[in-house]
Protein backbone atom coordinates (compact mmCIF):
# COMPACT_ATOMS: atom_id res chain seq x y z
CA UNK A 1 0.00 0.00 0.00
CA UNK A 2 1.16 3.49 -0.71
CA UNK A 3 2.83 5.36 2.15
CA UNK A 4 1.36 8.08 4.30
CA UNK A 5 0.72 11.67 3.25
CA UNK A 6 3.61 13.99 2.48
CA UNK A 7 4.85 17.27 3.91
CA UNK A 8 7.27 17.96 1.11
CA UNK A 9 9.16 16.67 -1.88
CA UNK A 10 12.71 18.00 -1.74
CA UNK A 11 14.34 19.70 -4.69
CA UNK A 12 16.57 16.68 -5.19
CA UNK A 13 13.77 14.94 -7.15
CA UNK A 14 15.56 13.68 -10.24
CA UNK A 15 16.46 17.09 -11.66
CA UNK A 16 15.27 20.65 -11.68
CA UNK A 17 12.76 19.75 -14.40
CA UNK A 18 10.80 17.48 -12.05
CA UNK A 19 8.36 19.55 -10.00
CA UNK A 20 7.87 19.52 -6.27
CA UNK A 21 4.74 18.02 -4.70
CA UNK A 22 1.86 20.27 -3.82
CA UNK A 23 0.29 19.46 -0.44
CA UNK A 24 -3.47 19.28 -0.04
CA UNK A 25 -3.21 18.14 3.57
CA UNK A 26 -0.53 17.55 6.19
CA UNK A 27 1.60 14.46 6.62
CA UNK A 28 5.13 13.17 7.01
CA UNK A 29 7.70 11.81 4.60
CA UNK A 30 7.89 8.03 4.74
CA UNK A 31 10.93 5.94 5.62
CA UNK A 32 12.70 4.27 2.73
CA UNK A 33 15.92 2.24 2.60
CA UNK A 34 18.79 4.63 3.21
CA UNK A 35 16.79 6.99 5.39
CA UNK A 36 13.95 9.50 4.95
CA UNK A 37 13.80 10.50 1.29
CA UNK A 38 11.24 12.05 -1.02
CA UNK A 39 8.87 9.23 -2.00
CA UNK A 40 7.76 8.29 -5.50
CA UNK A 41 11.08 9.13 -7.17
CA UNK A 42 10.91 6.15 -9.50
CA UNK A 43 7.22 6.62 -10.25
CA UNK A 44 7.74 10.29 -11.05
CA UNK A 45 10.69 9.48 -13.32
CA UNK A 46 8.64 6.92 -15.27
CA UNK A 47 5.60 9.18 -15.55
CA UNK A 48 7.74 12.13 -16.61
CA UNK A 49 9.41 10.04 -19.30
CA UNK A 50 6.08 8.68 -20.54
CA UNK A 51 4.39 12.06 -20.85
CA UNK A 52 7.41 13.61 -22.58
CA UNK A 53 7.39 10.74 -25.09
CA UNK A 54 3.66 11.17 -25.68
CA UNK A 55 4.18 14.80 -26.56
CA UNK A 56 7.21 14.26 -28.77
CA UNK A 57 5.82 11.22 -30.59
CA UNK A 58 2.43 12.81 -31.19
CA UNK A 59 3.62 16.26 -32.20
CA UNK A 60 1.46 17.75 -29.45
CA UNK A 61 1.58 21.48 -28.69
CA UNK A 62 1.26 21.05 -24.91
CA UNK A 63 0.53 18.45 -22.28
CA UNK A 64 -0.22 18.95 -18.62
CA UNK A 65 -0.29 16.17 -16.02
CA UNK A 66 -1.06 15.88 -12.33
CA UNK A 67 -1.04 12.84 -10.04
CA UNK A 68 -2.66 12.76 -6.61
CA UNK A 69 -2.04 10.04 -4.02
CA UNK A 70 -3.99 9.82 -0.76
CA UNK A 71 -5.01 13.46 -0.95
CA UNK A 72 -1.62 14.86 -2.02
CA UNK A 73 -0.60 16.14 -5.43
CA UNK A 74 2.73 14.35 -5.74
CA UNK A 75 3.50 15.11 -9.38
CA UNK A 76 2.48 18.09 -11.50
CA UNK A 77 4.16 19.25 -14.68
CA UNK A 78 3.48 20.92 -18.03
CA UNK A 79 5.23 20.15 -21.33
CA UNK A 80 5.52 22.11 -24.55
CA UNK A 81 3.79 25.30 -25.57
CA UNK A 82 0.40 26.75 -24.73
CA UNK A 83 0.82 28.87 -27.88
CA UNK A 84 3.07 27.72 -30.70
CA UNK A 85 3.31 31.01 -32.59
CA UNK A 86 4.69 32.93 -29.61
CA UNK A 87 6.49 29.88 -28.14
CA UNK A 88 4.76 30.54 -24.84
CA UNK A 89 5.60 27.68 -22.52
CA UNK A 90 2.75 25.79 -20.90
CA UNK A 91 2.84 25.77 -17.10
CA UNK A 92 0.95 23.93 -14.39
CA UNK A 93 -1.28 27.01 -14.15
CA UNK A 94 -2.24 27.05 -17.84
CA UNK A 95 -5.94 26.37 -18.31
CA UNK A 96 -7.09 23.85 -20.91
CA UNK A 97 -10.47 23.17 -22.41
CA UNK A 98 -11.70 20.04 -20.62
CA UNK A 99 -14.49 19.14 -23.07
CA UNK A 100 -16.71 16.36 -21.72
CA UNK A 101 -14.97 16.17 -18.35
CA UNK A 102 -17.36 19.08 -17.73
CA UNK A 103 -20.05 16.39 -17.46
CA UNK A 104 -18.33 14.90 -14.41
CA UNK A 105 -18.36 18.29 -12.69
CA UNK A 106 -22.05 18.76 -13.52
CA UNK A 107 -22.89 15.24 -12.37
CA UNK A 108 -21.08 15.79 -9.08
CA UNK A 109 -23.09 18.94 -8.39
CA UNK A 110 -26.30 17.12 -9.31
CA UNK A 111 -25.50 14.24 -6.95
CA UNK A 112 -24.92 16.61 -4.03
CA UNK A 113 -28.19 18.42 -4.70
CA UNK A 114 -30.06 15.11 -4.99
CA UNK A 115 -28.48 13.72 -1.81
CA UNK A 116 -29.79 16.76 0.10
CA UNK A 117 -33.23 16.50 -1.46
CA UNK A 118 -32.95 19.77 -3.41
CA UNK A 119 -33.42 17.91 -6.69
CA UNK A 120 -35.54 14.83 -7.37
CA UNK A 121 -33.64 12.67 -9.83
CA UNK A 122 -36.61 10.64 -11.02
CA UNK A 123 -39.38 13.22 -11.29
CA UNK A 124 -40.16 14.36 -14.85
CA UNK A 125 -38.68 17.76 -15.61
CA UNK A 126 -42.08 19.06 -16.68
CA UNK A 127 -42.86 19.40 -12.96
CA UNK A 128 -40.08 21.97 -12.60
CA UNK A 129 -39.27 23.53 -15.94
CA UNK A 130 -41.94 25.54 -17.77
CA UNK A 131 -42.62 25.46 -21.50
CA UNK A 132 -40.79 22.27 -22.39
CA UNK A 133 -41.70 20.49 -25.63
CA UNK A 134 -44.39 17.87 -25.07
CA UNK A 135 -42.17 15.06 -26.34
CA UNK A 136 -39.79 15.73 -23.40
CA UNK A 137 -42.47 15.15 -20.76
CA UNK A 138 -41.08 11.80 -19.63
CA UNK A 139 -37.47 12.94 -19.22
CA UNK A 140 -35.93 13.11 -15.72
CA UNK A 141 -32.68 14.54 -14.41
CA UNK A 142 -31.33 11.00 -14.01
CA UNK A 143 -32.07 10.27 -17.68
CA UNK A 144 -30.11 13.34 -18.74
CA UNK A 145 -27.12 12.72 -16.47
CA UNK A 146 -26.85 9.06 -17.51
CA UNK A 147 -27.33 9.57 -21.28
CA UNK A 148 -30.64 7.69 -21.30
CA UNK A 149 -32.99 10.56 -22.21
CA UNK A 150 -33.25 9.96 -25.96
CA UNK A 151 -32.06 13.50 -26.75
CA UNK A 152 -29.69 13.50 -29.71
CA UNK A 153 -25.97 14.31 -29.77
CA UNK A 154 -24.21 16.60 -32.28
CA UNK A 155 -25.03 16.57 -35.97
CA UNK A 156 -22.60 17.51 -38.70
CA UNK A 157 -20.37 20.42 -37.74
CA UNK A 158 -22.41 21.59 -34.74
CA UNK A 159 -19.38 21.12 -32.50
CA UNK A 160 -17.81 24.07 -34.36
CA UNK A 161 -20.70 26.40 -33.52
CA UNK A 162 -19.87 30.10 -33.26
CA UNK A 163 -23.36 31.17 -32.21
CA UNK A 164 -23.51 32.79 -28.78
CA UNK A 165 -26.38 32.08 -26.41
CA UNK A 166 -27.13 34.40 -23.52
CA UNK A 167 -28.55 31.53 -21.48
CA UNK A 168 -28.67 27.75 -21.44
CA UNK A 169 -32.43 27.99 -21.92
CA UNK A 170 -31.88 29.82 -25.20
CA UNK A 171 -29.50 27.07 -26.35
CA UNK A 172 -32.29 24.48 -26.21
CA UNK A 173 -33.43 25.95 -29.53
CA UNK A 174 -30.72 23.86 -31.25
CA UNK A 175 -32.47 20.55 -30.58
CA UNK A 176 -35.83 21.05 -28.86
CA UNK A 177 -37.83 20.48 -32.07
CA UNK A 178 -36.07 17.20 -32.86
CA UNK A 179 -37.73 13.89 -32.08
CA UNK A 180 -36.28 11.75 -29.33
CA UNK A 181 -34.14 8.90 -30.57
CA UNK A 182 -35.88 6.52 -28.13
CA UNK A 183 -38.20 6.63 -25.15
CA UNK A 184 -36.52 7.97 -21.98
CA UNK A 185 -34.86 5.19 -20.01
CA UNK A 186 -35.13 2.67 -22.84
CA UNK A 187 -31.42 2.53 -23.63
CA UNK A 188 -28.23 4.58 -23.39
CA UNK A 189 -26.87 6.87 -26.10
CA UNK A 190 -24.33 9.62 -25.46
CA UNK A 191 -25.68 13.17 -25.63
CA UNK A 192 -23.95 16.42 -24.76
CA UNK A 193 -27.19 18.27 -25.51
CA UNK A 194 -28.83 16.25 -22.73
CA UNK A 195 -26.48 17.97 -20.32
CA UNK A 196 -27.51 21.37 -21.68
CA UNK A 197 -31.09 20.56 -20.72
CA UNK A 198 -29.85 19.20 -17.39
CA UNK A 199 -28.19 22.55 -16.68
CA UNK A 200 -31.49 24.31 -17.43
CA UNK A 201 -33.35 21.93 -15.13
CA UNK A 202 -30.84 22.48 -12.31
CA UNK A 203 -31.33 26.22 -12.62
CA UNK A 204 -35.11 25.98 -12.41
CA UNK A 205 -35.06 23.43 -9.58
CA UNK A 206 -32.77 25.53 -7.38
CA UNK A 207 -33.46 29.09 -8.57
CA UNK A 208 -29.73 29.63 -9.07
CA UNK A 209 -27.61 30.08 -12.18
CA UNK A 210 -25.80 26.98 -13.41
CA UNK A 211 -22.27 28.26 -12.75
CA UNK A 212 -23.31 29.57 -9.34
CA UNK A 213 -24.37 26.00 -8.51
CA UNK A 214 -21.12 24.59 -9.84
CA UNK A 215 -19.06 26.99 -7.74
CA UNK A 216 -21.13 26.31 -4.62
CA UNK A 217 -21.35 22.53 -4.92
CA UNK A 218 -18.02 21.54 -6.50
CA UNK A 219 -15.41 24.20 -7.22
CA UNK A 220 -15.54 25.91 -3.82
CA UNK A 221 -15.65 22.80 -1.62
CA UNK A 222 -12.85 21.08 -3.55
CA UNK A 223 -10.72 24.25 -3.90
CA UNK A 224 -10.75 24.07 -7.68
CA UNK A 225 -9.69 27.68 -8.18
CA UNK A 226 -8.72 27.43 -11.86
CA UNK A 227 -11.94 25.92 -13.22
CA UNK A 228 -14.46 28.15 -14.98
CA UNK A 229 -16.85 28.41 -17.89
CA UNK A 230 -15.10 28.79 -21.23
CA UNK A 231 -16.85 32.08 -21.94
CA UNK A 232 -13.94 34.09 -23.32
CA UNK A 233 -13.41 36.04 -20.11
CA UNK A 234 -10.92 33.62 -18.54
CA UNK A 235 -7.20 34.30 -18.94
CA UNK A 236 -4.26 31.94 -19.36
CA UNK A 237 -6.13 29.45 -21.57
CA UNK A 238 -4.03 27.35 -23.95
CA UNK A 239 -4.50 28.12 -27.63
CA UNK A 240 -6.70 25.40 -29.17
CA UNK A 241 -5.29 23.33 -32.02
CA UNK A 242 -6.33 20.56 -34.41
CA UNK A 243 -3.85 17.89 -35.50
CA UNK A 244 -3.94 16.74 -39.11
CA UNK A 245 -2.98 13.28 -40.39
CA UNK A 246 0.66 14.33 -40.48
CA UNK A 247 0.51 15.34 -36.79
CA UNK A 248 0.88 18.99 -37.69
CA UNK A 249 -0.92 21.36 -35.38
CA UNK A 250 -3.23 24.01 -36.83
CA UNK A 251 -5.04 26.66 -34.82
CA UNK A 252 -8.59 25.42 -34.33
CA UNK A 253 -11.47 27.49 -35.71
CA UNK A 254 -13.01 29.82 -33.16
CA UNK A 255 -15.94 28.21 -31.39
CA UNK A 256 -18.48 29.38 -28.81
CA UNK A 257 -19.34 26.81 -26.16
CA UNK A 258 -22.17 28.79 -24.55
CA UNK A 259 -24.61 26.13 -25.81
CA UNK A 260 -22.98 23.32 -23.83
CA UNK A 261 -21.31 24.61 -20.67
CA UNK A 262 -22.66 21.74 -18.49
CA UNK A 263 -21.55 19.05 -20.92
CA UNK A 264 -18.46 20.44 -22.63
CA UNK A 265 -17.88 24.11 -21.98
CA UNK A 266 -15.44 24.48 -19.09
CA UNK A 267 -11.71 25.10 -18.71
CA UNK A 268 -9.50 23.79 -15.93
CA UNK A 269 -6.05 22.53 -14.98
CA UNK A 270 -4.76 19.04 -14.25
CA UNK A 271 -4.22 20.00 -10.61
CA UNK A 272 -7.83 21.14 -10.25
CA UNK A 273 -9.09 17.95 -11.85
CA UNK A 274 -7.18 15.63 -9.53
CA UNK A 275 -8.76 17.56 -6.66
CA UNK A 276 -12.08 16.56 -8.22
CA UNK A 277 -10.78 12.99 -8.40
CA UNK A 278 -9.98 13.06 -4.68
CA UNK A 279 -13.55 14.18 -4.02
CA UNK A 280 -14.69 10.95 -5.71
CA UNK A 281 -12.26 8.79 -3.73
CA UNK A 282 -12.90 9.73 -0.12
CA UNK A 283 -16.01 11.23 1.44
CA UNK A 284 -15.45 14.77 2.63
CA UNK A 285 -16.78 17.83 0.83
CA UNK A 286 -18.59 15.36 -1.44
CA UNK A 287 -20.78 13.49 1.02
CA UNK A 288 -21.02 9.70 1.20
CA UNK A 289 -24.66 9.88 0.04
CA UNK A 290 -23.62 11.77 -3.09
CA UNK A 291 -20.69 9.42 -3.72
CA UNK A 292 -23.06 6.45 -3.61
CA UNK A 293 -25.10 8.03 -6.41
CA UNK A 294 -21.97 8.78 -8.45
CA UNK A 295 -20.69 5.21 -8.14
CA UNK A 296 -23.99 3.56 -9.10
CA UNK A 297 -24.15 2.12 -12.61
CA UNK A 298 -27.19 2.72 -14.81
CA UNK A 299 -29.67 0.01 -15.79
CA UNK A 300 -31.93 0.70 -18.77
CA UNK A 301 -35.33 -0.68 -19.69
CA UNK A 302 -33.73 -3.07 -22.18
CA UNK A 303 -32.19 -4.87 -19.20
CA UNK A 304 -28.62 -3.73 -19.78
CA UNK A 305 -26.37 -2.30 -17.08
CA UNK A 306 -24.05 0.45 -18.26
CA UNK A 307 -20.79 1.61 -16.72
CA UNK A 308 -22.00 5.19 -16.38
CA UNK A 309 -23.62 6.97 -13.46
CA UNK A 310 -24.36 10.68 -13.12
CA UNK A 311 -21.76 12.22 -15.40
CA UNK A 312 -19.03 9.66 -14.66
CA UNK A 313 -17.83 6.41 -16.22
CA UNK A 314 -17.87 3.73 -13.52
CA UNK A 315 -15.46 0.82 -13.87
CA UNK A 316 -13.27 -1.31 -11.66
CA UNK A 317 -14.22 -4.22 -9.46
CA UNK A 318 -17.18 -4.48 -7.12
CA UNK A 319 -16.45 -2.38 -4.03
CA UNK A 320 -13.38 -0.79 -5.61
CA UNK A 321 -14.71 1.46 -8.37
CA UNK A 322 -12.71 3.57 -10.77
CA UNK A 323 -14.47 6.76 -11.84
CA UNK A 324 -13.28 8.43 -15.00
CA UNK A 325 -14.14 10.65 -17.92
CA UNK A 326 -12.48 11.75 -21.11
CA UNK A 327 -13.12 14.58 -23.50
CA UNK A 328 -12.38 15.80 -27.00
CA UNK A 329 -13.35 19.03 -28.76
CA UNK A 330 -11.64 21.59 -30.99
CA UNK A 331 -8.46 22.37 -29.06
CA UNK A 332 -8.69 19.59 -26.51
CA UNK A 333 -8.10 15.95 -25.65
CA UNK A 334 -8.17 15.15 -21.95
CA UNK A 335 -8.62 12.37 -19.42
CA UNK A 336 -9.40 12.12 -15.71
CA UNK A 337 -9.02 8.99 -13.56
CA UNK A 338 -10.01 8.35 -9.92
CA UNK A 339 -9.11 4.94 -8.45
CA UNK A 340 -11.04 4.62 -5.19
CA UNK A 341 -9.19 1.58 -3.81
CA UNK A 342 -5.68 2.79 -4.64
CA UNK A 343 -6.59 6.39 -3.67
CA UNK A 344 -4.94 7.71 -6.83
CA UNK A 345 -6.14 10.44 -9.18
CA UNK A 346 -4.55 11.23 -12.56
CA UNK A 347 -5.36 13.96 -15.07
CA UNK A 348 -3.70 14.48 -18.45
CA UNK A 349 -4.72 17.46 -20.60
CA UNK A 350 -3.73 18.45 -24.14
CA UNK A 351 -4.63 21.50 -26.22
CA UNK A 352 -5.08 19.63 -29.50
CA UNK A 353 -7.93 17.58 -30.85
CA UNK A 354 -6.62 14.49 -32.62
CA UNK A 355 -3.93 13.74 -30.04
CA UNK A 356 -3.28 9.99 -30.00
CA UNK A 357 -3.25 9.08 -26.32
CA UNK A 358 -5.96 7.66 -24.14
CA UNK A 359 -7.03 5.96 -20.96
CA UNK A 360 -4.37 3.25 -21.34
CA UNK A 361 -1.71 5.94 -20.89
CA UNK A 362 -3.52 7.39 -17.88
CA UNK A 363 -3.90 3.97 -16.28
CA UNK A 364 -0.20 3.21 -16.83
CA UNK A 365 0.80 6.42 -15.07
CA UNK A 366 -1.53 5.56 -12.19
CA UNK A 367 0.06 2.10 -11.95
CA UNK A 368 3.52 3.58 -11.48
CA UNK A 369 2.34 5.27 -8.29
CA UNK A 370 0.23 2.34 -7.12
CA UNK A 371 3.30 0.09 -7.41
CA UNK A 372 5.61 2.58 -5.68
CA UNK A 373 6.10 0.33 -2.66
Amino acid sequence: MIGRRLVFLAAMLLAASVPLATALSGGVAREQPGGTRPPFEAAIAKADQDIAKLRDAGGLPALQVAVLVEGEIVFSKAYGFSDLASRKAATTETRFRIASISKAITGTALARLAARGEIELDQPLVAYVPELPEHWNGITARHLASHTSGIRHYRGLEIYSTRHFESLRDALAIFEDDKLRFEPGERREYSTYGFTLLGVAMEFMTDRSFMELIRREVLGPLEMTSTAADDGSVNNVATPYLLDNEQTAHVAPATDTSYKIPGGGMVSTAEDLVRLAWGMIEAGPIEAEALALLREKTTTADGKTHGYSLGWNVGGEEGAPVLSHGGSQPGSRCFLWADVDAKIGVAILCNARGASFGFADVERVAAYFNDAD
